[in-house]
């Protein structure tokens, strides 16, 4: 039954070997080539015949691999066209059979060669239609073989990843950002393939120029929502949930942290746009196994210890460069933002507390204590009315001070008070210290527990810091006895009277000396 479209098959085989140099030997095949592909596309028989057979993928596979393709293209530049076009329609052909049948062509690793023979003509790309034609339905015939699953040969990286750079900056068509978007997320479904492709020189290039700029750029929803925030209530449309998988891939992978920090290192605001991309998926993704919280700590944890060293050094310096603030403020608001949404997973507690990430986040809120101000801003005339003390309590006067950590007009928190910091950390360790008597302990041992109990304030700088805070007491409270003595010891700055308190078995009292204290009920 097959016997006629094995025959044309090796014909086309034959002519792609052999370099004609008569347009009439390829106009001979073509007729019978375009009644094959027209055929398997719309005859489902037919097609599912042709797929299952051994000898019809193998002839496809033996149209490629052919070197002296750009010498030819040289030599007889007017047969380029009906080259490129006769190959054209073996890769359709190709991309119809696969749809039946991806074992086969995978287990030939047809689209690696297909990719291969691609590349071979690199340095006489021209872009023309034939050859953007050509591009597209390869893309197409490597979305439909990767759909259920990815086979993947390191040695192939190379190849793969010069054939995902040939439209950067070339090709603007939404058609063909679709293909390529979902190639790359089927692609990054496995494991190796990223291991690989994020050591590769052109994977900044095809993940920031082309995902994030061409594709993002011109799709403007995912990049509103990267970079504004922006995200509830919108609804992504096919191509922004395309590349939001194929970083929610990469991001999970462990690959992640050494590309990110080489990224760090060579362009910032390259960096930051990464970061952003990521902060954007692991808060809004709801469902996360074992490896992917694994691969996200790996990066995010990193960022966390890099970031303390650098507010201590910040803060050494004594310094209020707002530039570097802001810098340090955003990356920083970002991790401790993970951080807190995933923590609600024991995994992630586990990790954190494995690599002392306990005793990094009391370290930091301890210097945020010592170097923050806590601000009081009232707009009750067009100029913002602005208060503010130290962590001890005491009474700011340096108006120098104040006015390089909060707008005077406006009464906006600059970032060189890094607003909202203290609160997330504060969150984190509430979700750690919960029903883990060791943890507990640890925050006692390393006074963490004073330094929660003295946010228990309203601070402008950390809005709702006070509820936060007596949550967080209220966990370090429960079932601790020792706990349960220190805090009782203590004395607040500002009375904090809560339920939460109240169900610890603790009310605020003031002193005849207008000290505010932590105690037990009476009659309790």
């Amino acid at each position: 039954m097959l016997e006629s479209e094995q025959s044309t098959l090796r014909n086309v085989a034959s002519l792609l070997r052999e370099f004609p140099d008569e347009k009439a030997d390829f106009e001979a095949v073509i007729e019978g080539l375009n009644f094959i592909v027209i055929n398997s596309s719309q005859d489902e028989h037919y097609r599912h015949s042709l797929a299952f057979s051994s000898l019809i993928w193998e002839t496809i596979r033996d149209c490629t691999g052919h070197s002296g393709v750009c010498e030819f293209f040289n030599q007889m530049p007017e047969l380029r066209f009906w080259y490129l076009r006769v190959l054209r329609g073996i890769i359709l052909l190709a991309r119809n059979l696969c749809v039946d049948n991806h074992e086969l062509p995978e287990r030939l690793m047809l689209r690696e060669k297909f990719v291969k023979t691609f590349n071979s003509f690199s340095t006489e790309f021209q872009y023309d239609e034939v050859e953007v034609a050509l591009f597209k339905t390869l893309l197409e015939f490597s979305c439909n073989v990767t759909t259920k699953s990815v086979t993947f040969d390191k040695s192939t990286i190379q190849d793969t990843t010069i054939f995902l750079c040939y439209p950067i900056d070339k090709i603007n068509d939404e058609n063909l950002f679709v293909s390529f978007a979902l190639l790359l997320r089927n692609l990054t479904t496995h494991d190796d393939f990223v291991y690989y492709f994020l050591k590769s020189d052109k994977a900044v290039r095809i993940l920031h120029d082309f995902l994030l700029r061409d594709i993002s750029q011109s799709n403007s929803q995912l990049t509103s929502i990267i970079e504004n925030r922006a995200h509830e209530h919108v609804e992504l449309s096919p191509l922004d949930n395309l590349v939001a998988s194929v970083f929610l891939n990469v991001c999970c992978h462990e690959s992640f942290a050494p590309f990110l920090i080489h990224v760090e290192t060579s362009n910032p605001e390259m960096f930051l746009r990464f970061l952003n991309i990521a902060h954007l998926l692991t808060t809004s993704f709801e469902s996360w196994n074992q490896f992917q919280l694994t691969g996200i700590m790996t990066w995010c944890f990193r960022l966390l210890e890099s970031l303390v060293e650098e507010i201590k050094s910040y803060f050494s310096e004594k310094g209020e460069d707002e530039a570097h603030a802001k810098l340090l403020h955003s990356r920083l608001l970002i991790v401790l933002d993970i951080l807190t949404t995933l923590a609600q997973y024991e995994h992630v507690r586990k990790f954190i507390l494995f690599y002392n990430g306990l005793e990094l986040l009391i370290e930091l809120l301890h210097l945020f204590q010592e170097k923050l101000l806590r601000v009081n801003v009232q707009k009750l005339t067009k100029k913002a009315g602005i208060s503010a003390t130290n962590g001890r309590g005491e009474k700011i006067i340096d108006l120098t001070l104040i006015s390089s950590r909060v707008d005077p007009d406006t009464g906006s928190i600059k970032a060189t008070n890094f607003p909202e910091c203290k609160l997330l950390i504060i969150e984190i360790l509430s979700f750690l210290i919960y029903n883990n008597k060791d943890v507990q302990d640890k925050v006692r041992e390393l006074q963490g527990l004073e330094a929660v109990l003295s946010n228990c304030v309203i601070d402008d700088n950390d809005p709702f810091i006070k509820e936060r805070s007596i949550t967080c007491i209220k966990v370090l409270l429960q079932d601790n006895v020792k706990n349960q003595a220190i805090v009782a010891q203590l004395e607040s700055k500002t009375a904090v009277q809560d339920d939460s308190l109240s169900s610890a078995g603790y009310q605020i009292d003031v002193d005849d000396n207008g000290k505010i204290r932590l105690a037990h009920p009476q009659g309790s």
